[in-house]
């Protein structure tokens, strides 16, 4: 097939994780022979000034007249919400990166919306969850996430675990002393903005203090990928309660390279994740990869990558969540309901916790399977799954 003009609107630079995400999808579709032409401002609506659920903001309302009439032949652009502006003439297409379970009302007849042409979702647990909001499965295509195989490799991670203290010395920041290789090391990572959002460090840190106590050797690293400080203050409240008796507790905000993110998995036995909800769960993937087991409920997008044989799976239960999504105040769920999502009971993560440092031997059965499990994701695929959708929505409504 003929190559495509691409015009991709998303965040291209920085050090998130939609960034990261974008930077491979656009050099992977470059790969396979197509002419991609980037805009990085974002339009996320968390960084759009005046954006709501729907209306655009000024950001986004600016990035798309700078693109209104570039020569393409398809518009693909990663953000959230849905977004309005369409190119005229050309197949538009939404990679929405989602992480709850209900979809707001006001979606349902955007994605009908006859100009927009395709909406893909970051994994199949989301495609399924979107068809059945109702949005129309001719419409709907999953390109699951990947990782970056040259900095994530399965085939190498068992040999570059074994140096605890080259790892450490790399994403320290000068915090002694190191894990020896008998320590047992947890590790949370990601953006965490509230300590009771959707990431749910709240509970893994009740768990971890309630399995744990100064007297075991264990590590936490949580590795905050923003300098939000309110998680900070949390943090520092519940070590707090214990104090003297409370188990170690690395917590990291400052900013690493994307050469020495992976250390932090390599280092860890295990990855604590909790959360409520996951688009895709790129971080438990990149666990995986790195022999860190991942240790959570296999809801949302983690179905995708988490499975008994390769992760400590932790029940979970449906429960109402305190507050709506981000920015969805005002807006009701297209199904009626109130809003909700999953939650993992403490004391059921501690337990987990607790047997992994009792007998770290049982996690090898499991970090086998998951550098095999990792290996059949990769940026090149995610990238094939969105040329094929756009090559399917082109000869669809040529």
């Amino acid at each position: 097939m003929d190559p495509l003009r691409i015009v991709y609107q998303g965040t291209i630079d920085g050090v998130s994780s939609y960034a990261n995400v974008s930077r491979g999808i656009v050099a992977s579709l470059v790969k396979l022979g197509h002419d991609v032409k980037t805009f990085g401002k974002s339009n996320d609506i968390w960084l759009d000034e005046g954006a709501t659920l729907e209306t655009p903001g000024v950001r986004s309302a600016q990035a798309f007249e700078e693109y209104r009439e570039a020569e393409c032949d398809a518009f693909l652009r990663w953000t959230y919400p849905l977004r309005h502006e369409m190119m005229t003439g050309r197949v538009n297409v939404h990679i929405l990166p989602y992480e709850y379970y209900q979809v707001p009302a006001c979606w349902i007849e955007r994605a009908r919306d006859p100009n927009l042409h395709g909406i893909v979702a970051i994994s199949d647990e989301y495609r399924l969850i979107f068809i059945e909001a109702g949005f129309p499965e001719e419409k709907v295509f999953a390109a699951p996430l990947a990782i970056d195989r040259v900095r994530f490799d399965p085939a190498r991670s068992e040999v570059l675990r074994k140096d605890r203290d080259s790892l450490w010395r790399k994403i320290s920041n000068g915090n002694k002393p190191a894990p020896t290789d008998e320590t047992t090391v947890f590790l949370m990572l990601g953006a965490l903005l509230d300590p009771r959002g959707r990431k749910r460090a709240d509970l893994a840190i009740e768990a971890y203090l309630r399995a744990f106590s100064s007297r075991d050797d264990v590590m936490f690293i949580i590795k905050n990928t923003t300098t939000h400080t309110q998680f900070e203050d949390y943090l520092a409240n519940e070590i707090a309660k214990r104090e003297a008796d409370s188990p170690r507790i690395v917590y990291h905000r400052h900013v690493v390279s994307d050469d020495d993110l992976p250390c932090y998995y390599l280092l860890a036995d295990a990855l604590v994740a909790p959360s409520s909800g996951e688009g895709f769960g790129k971080c438990v993937l990149e666990a995986s990869a790195s022999g860190a087991v991942p240790v959570g409920p296999a809801i949302g997008g983690m179905k995708d990558t988490m499975t008994p044989e390769n992760s400590i799976i932790v029940p979970h239960r449906k429960a109402l969540m305190p507050r709506p999504p981000p920015y969805m105040d005002g807006y009701l769920p297209a199904d009626g309901n109130p809003w909700f999502w999953y939650e993992v009971d403490a004391q059921d993560l501690a337990e987990a916790l607790s047997r992994i440092h009792l007998d770290r031997s049982a996690l090898s059965p499991l970090r086998k399977a998951g550098y095999s499990d990792a290996g059949r994701f990769s940026e090149e695929l995610t990238a094939k799954r969105i040329e094929d959708a756009l090559y399917e929505l082109l000869a669809i409504n040529s």
